[in-house]
Formats: C-alpha cells, sequence, structure tokens
C-alpha cells in the first residue's frame, strides 16, 4: 500500500512538471540583449547570467534581431564573479539567437552563460519599439 502510494505521488509529480526542449549544449554562443545601462561586467572572468525563471512572454526585437520572430523575455540573474557591482541582482533578457539561428524556445532555468561580449560602439547598441537594449554573444 506504501509503494502504491509512493508510487502516485511519483506520477503525479511528473504529470505536473512540463517538458521542455531545448537546443542549447555546453559551448553554444547566444546572442542576448538586456536593457541598456545594465551593469554588466564583460570577459572570461566577468560576470555570468543564471536563467532563473520561466519565460514571461515573448517579443519581437526588430532592430536588434534580424527579422520578426518573436522571441523569449525571460529573467536573469547576474553574478558579479569580480565583485565590482556586488551582490546578484536580477533583469530581464531577450534571447536573440542560439549559434546564429533564431531563438524561438525559452533557455532552460539554471542555464549558466558566461564570458559576455558587448556588440555595437557604445550604450544602447540597438533600439527598438519596446526600448533600447546592449547586446552580447555569451558561451554556455
Amino acid at each position: 500500500m506504501r509503494s502504491r502510494v509512493l508510487f502516485l505521488i511519483l506520477l503525479a509529480a511528473i504529470l505536473e512538471c512540463p517538458l521542455t526542449v531545448s537546443a542549447q549544449q555546453r559551448g553554444d554562443t547566444l546572442r542576448v540583449v538586456l536593457p541598456a545601462g545594465t551593469p554588466i561586467v564583460p570577459g572570461p572572468t566577468g560576470d555570468v547570467l543564471v536563467y532563473i525563471q520561466r519565460p514571461a512572454g515573448f517579443m519581437e526585437m526588430v532592430g536588434c534581431a534580424p527579422d520578426t520572430t518573436p522571441r523569449p523575455v525571460q529573467n536573469v540573474l547576474v553574478i558579479d564573479r569580480v565583485g565590482l557591482v556586488g551582490r546578484p541582482f536580477q533583469t530581464t533578457v531577450v534571447t536573440i539567437s542560439d549559434n546564429g539561428e533564431a531563438q524561438t524556445t525559452p533557455v532552460r532555468n539554471g542555464t549558466r552563460v558566461g564570458n559576455l561580449t558587448f556588440i555595437g560602439g557604445g550604450s544602447p547598441s540597438c533600439s527598438t519599439l519596446n526600448g533600447q537594449f546592449d547586446k552580447y554573444n555569451t558561451v554556455e
């Protein structure tokens, strides 16, 4: 009887968990945009972004992306490995591409990307109808 109850609880937990398909693998290069002026320390020893929540929605990023494909809007925790900004903080990120291919599905929770490389001559590096953003390449 007890094993049947445990089995039913486990089955309910499995059925309740959403299954997501994720194309990201270690070594992938993701192109992301953050709100302009977000304090980021770039480079191999700089900040790390950790995806922490399900997507808040999807947004067209015309002006930051090469097409009108809606991209996932997610929250990340910015971890300052150098100590310049201080404690970790949360911000919004839109993932534009994965290895050059349009990113149309959310990045899985817990994904860590680092080695951020700023793209552009200065902040903001791109603008859309939704605001101004800074564009970065990251490595998972």
